[in-house]
């Protein structure tokens, strides 16, 4: 686990150094899918408060929490549309390379105006699919828009055709301009912690990727004897991150260690202005207005 939790700072890391760490719609994992046979769940950070899922065999119930007068982020004037894919390499002790399967997000979109959509996310439960058993994807998220300009956060019931509504206060971005992006790229000193593992990191100048600057940076952490799982050698991890800065987007980055090599891309994107469809709620639905927790259930 130490590997990937160092992996997660590094990566944190590169994108403070380039000015770019903007929170997105799409929110991160705080506990991972677990639970029993056939059961799936996982807690979820996104803009103004948590969410929570768990899935059995009669369904999934998805639960929010959001604080009053939660702060989001609108990045505006960078528009996009795309989904990241992550691709893990696990080497055995004997050479052996074992690839996992591929871990993609959902597509997100965001407009001009910072408005933002994030679809739906469908997902195998493990405990079940790693015995190589027949079994249909279960809803892992369900679809949400941010929308910054009337200042409220939906969560679409695509099911019961209900948009539930959360207040929300805006914070702007303005995306900036090349010269101000290409001034935030800086080299970062190296540095030693107290246990004597070194982190160095290395500007790797700029790119294109899917027609925009994208501009790298690589991470290198050793870690002396002992202080990496028990480790009898000096061990090095890598992590390398391509990042659009004026776009507040990470595209790729590529992470090596000695248990496992992974990936991450941007898929299907493009930075044409999404539909602007995307961002209203859907005809035929009711809103619902809500000021605390809420729960959504979702019948298998």
């Amino acid at each position: 686990m130490r590997h990937y939790q160092m992996i997660a700072a590094a990566a944190t890391l590169a994108l403070a150094a380039v000015g770019s760490a903007f929170p997105q719609s799409g929110g991160t994992v705080v506990s991972g899918i677990g639970g029993g046979v056939g059961t799936a769940s996982a807690t979820f950070a996104g803009p103004g408060g948590m969410s929570s899922m768990r899935s059995d065999n009669t369904g999934t119930t998805f639960t929010y929490k959001f604080s009053p007068g939660s702060t989001v982020f609108a990045f505006t004037g960078a528009p996009y549309s795309g989904r990241t894919s992550s691709q893990t390499v696990r080497t055995l002790a004997n050479g052996t390379h074992l690839n996992q399967p591929a871990f993609e997000q959902p597509m997100t979109y965001r407009d001009t105006m910072g408005r933002t959509r994030t679809d739906v996310t469908m997902t195998r439960p493990p405990a079940i699919a790693m015995n190589g058993a027949n079994v249909e994807p279960r809803i892992q998220r369900l679809a949400e828009i941010i929308d910054p300009v009337t200042g409220y956060h939906y969560i679409l019931d695509d099911v019961h055709k209900i948009a539930h509504r959360v207040p929300v206060q805006a914070r702007t971005n303005q995306a900036p301009g090349p010269a101000v992006a290409a001034a935030r790229v800086i080299q970062m000193p190296p540095r030693t912690m107290q246990n004597g593992t070194t982190m160095t990191n290395e500007n790797l100048g700029t790119q294109t990727m899917f027609g925009i600057n994208v501009t790298g940076q690589r991470n290198t952490m050793t870690y002396p004897v002992g202080t990496y799982q028990g480790n009898d050698a000096p061990v090095t991890t890598v992590t390398e991150t391509w990042t659009a800065t004026q776009w507040g987007l990470m595209i790729q980055s590529k992470n090596s260690g000695p248990e496992s090599d992974s990936t991450t891309i941007m898929k299907d994107f493009t930075i044409d202005e999404p539909d602007p469809a995307l961002f209203q709620v859907p005809a035929g639905y009711q809103i619902v207005d809500e000021t605390g927790e809420f729960t959504i259930s979702i019948p298998k």
